[in-house]
Protein backbone atom coordinates (compact mmCIF):
# COMPACT_ATOMS: atom_id res chain seq x y z
CA UNK A 1 0.00 0.00 0.00
CA UNK A 2 3.39 2.48 0.56
CA UNK A 3 4.09 1.60 -3.42
CA UNK A 4 0.67 2.25 -4.27
CA UNK A 5 0.45 5.66 -2.28
CA UNK A 6 3.87 6.65 -3.28
CA UNK A 7 2.99 6.05 -7.04
CA UNK A 8 -0.21 8.22 -6.55
CA UNK A 9 1.37 10.94 -4.91
CA UNK A 10 4.14 11.21 -7.84
CA UNK A 11 1.49 11.03 -10.48
CA UNK A 12 -0.36 14.02 -8.56
CA UNK A 13 2.71 15.85 -8.38
CA UNK A 14 3.93 15.18 -11.96
CA UNK A 15 0.82 16.02 -13.41
CA UNK A 16 0.83 19.59 -11.82
CA UNK A 17 4.43 19.66 -12.78
CA UNK A 18 3.72 19.33 -16.43
CA UNK A 19 0.75 21.53 -16.88
CA UNK A 20 -1.90 18.30 -16.85
CA UNK A 21 -5.84 19.29 -16.16
CA UNK A 22 -6.73 19.89 -12.63
CA UNK A 23 -8.95 16.58 -13.13
CA UNK A 24 -6.18 14.32 -13.46
CA UNK A 25 -4.17 16.11 -10.14
CA UNK A 26 -7.25 15.53 -8.29
CA UNK A 27 -7.67 11.82 -9.29
CA UNK A 28 -3.72 11.26 -8.68
CA UNK A 29 -4.13 12.54 -5.41
CA UNK A 30 -7.53 11.01 -4.28
CA UNK A 31 -6.33 7.70 -5.18
CA UNK A 32 -2.86 8.40 -2.70
CA UNK A 33 -5.73 9.59 -0.01
CA UNK A 34 -7.54 6.48 -0.34
CA UNK A 35 -4.28 4.57 0.13
CA UNK A 36 -3.36 6.37 3.09
CA UNK A 37 -7.10 5.53 4.62
CA UNK A 38 -6.77 1.74 4.14
CA UNK A 39 -2.98 1.69 5.61
CA UNK A 40 -4.41 3.84 8.46
CA UNK A 41 -7.37 0.76 9.14
CA UNK A 42 -4.99 -2.08 8.93
CA UNK A 43 -2.71 -0.46 11.54
CA UNK A 44 -5.52 0.27 14.01
CA UNK A 45 -6.78 -3.49 13.30
CA UNK A 46 -3.58 -5.04 13.94
CA UNK A 47 -3.29 -2.52 17.11
CA UNK A 48 -6.78 -3.97 18.50
CA UNK A 49 -5.88 -7.66 18.42
CA UNK A 50 -4.34 -8.77 22.38
CA UNK A 51 -2.24 -11.42 22.95
CA UNK A 52 -4.22 -14.11 25.01
CA UNK A 53 -3.31 -13.65 28.48
CA UNK A 54 -1.31 -16.39 30.23
CA UNK A 55 -2.90 -18.61 32.99
CA UNK A 56 -1.94 -18.74 36.34
CA UNK A 57 -2.18 -20.24 39.63
CA UNK A 58 -5.14 -17.67 40.10
CA UNK A 59 -7.17 -18.94 37.24
CA UNK A 60 -7.82 -22.70 38.52
CA UNK A 61 -10.67 -23.75 40.67
CA UNK A 62 -9.36 -24.98 44.12
CA UNK A 63 -11.07 -28.28 45.32
CA UNK A 64 -10.84 -29.41 49.20
CA UNK A 65 -12.28 -32.50 48.57
CA UNK A 66 -14.82 -31.64 51.80
CA UNK A 67 -18.04 -32.04 49.32
CA UNK A 68 -16.71 -35.87 48.95
CA UNK A 69 -18.66 -38.50 51.05
CA UNK A 70 -17.12 -41.62 52.24
CA UNK A 71 -18.04 -44.12 55.34
CA UNK A 72 -14.94 -44.95 56.88
CA UNK A 73 -15.72 -47.04 58.79
CA UNK A 74 -12.98 -49.45 58.71
CA UNK A 75 -9.73 -47.58 59.42
CA UNK A 76 -7.91 -50.03 56.81
CA UNK A 77 -10.01 -48.63 53.77
CA UNK A 78 -8.31 -44.82 55.16
CA UNK A 79 -6.10 -43.22 52.37
CA UNK A 80 -4.59 -40.00 52.43
CA UNK A 81 -3.17 -38.22 49.56
CA UNK A 82 -1.01 -35.42 49.11
CA UNK A 83 1.42 -33.54 46.57
CA UNK A 84 4.72 -35.51 45.77
CA UNK A 85 7.57 -34.15 47.32
CA UNK A 86 9.16 -33.08 43.78
CA UNK A 87 7.93 -31.62 40.59
CA UNK A 88 8.57 -34.39 38.21
CA UNK A 89 8.89 -31.69 35.30
CA UNK A 90 11.10 -29.32 37.01
CA UNK A 91 12.20 -31.48 39.85
CA UNK A 92 12.01 -28.93 42.57
CA UNK A 93 11.86 -29.92 45.85
CA UNK A 94 8.33 -28.31 46.94
CA UNK A 95 6.17 -28.68 50.39
CA UNK A 96 2.38 -29.42 50.23
CA UNK A 97 1.54 -26.07 52.05
CA UNK A 98 2.87 -24.24 48.66
CA UNK A 99 1.01 -26.18 46.09
CA UNK A 100 -2.99 -25.90 44.53
CA UNK A 101 -5.32 -28.14 44.69
CA UNK A 102 -7.20 -28.33 40.82
CA UNK A 103 -8.94 -31.26 41.62
CA UNK A 104 -9.22 -33.55 44.30
CA UNK A 105 -6.17 -35.72 43.30
CA UNK A 106 -4.65 -32.80 41.06
CA UNK A 107 -2.11 -30.60 42.18
CA UNK A 108 0.07 -27.39 40.74
CA UNK A 109 3.62 -26.96 41.11
CA UNK A 110 4.21 -23.49 42.16
CA UNK A 111 7.73 -23.20 40.06
CA UNK A 112 6.68 -24.27 36.49
CA UNK A 113 2.64 -24.55 36.74
CA UNK A 114 2.59 -28.52 35.81
CA UNK A 115 -0.48 -30.27 37.03
CA UNK A 116 0.69 -33.28 39.15
CA UNK A 117 -0.88 -36.44 40.25
CA UNK A 118 -1.14 -36.71 44.21
CA UNK A 119 0.58 -39.56 45.79
CA UNK A 120 -0.18 -41.95 48.52
CA UNK A 121 0.25 -41.02 51.83
CA UNK A 122 2.54 -43.48 54.03
CA UNK A 123 1.17 -43.81 57.70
Amino acid sequence: MILWCSIAFGMGIMALLWGAPIFFTLVAFGMGSFGIMICITIAKQQGASYPLPRRTRRDYVTYTGDSMSHDYSSSSDRKSYEAPSTCPSCGVSISTDEVDWVAPLKAVCPYCETIMDAVERSW
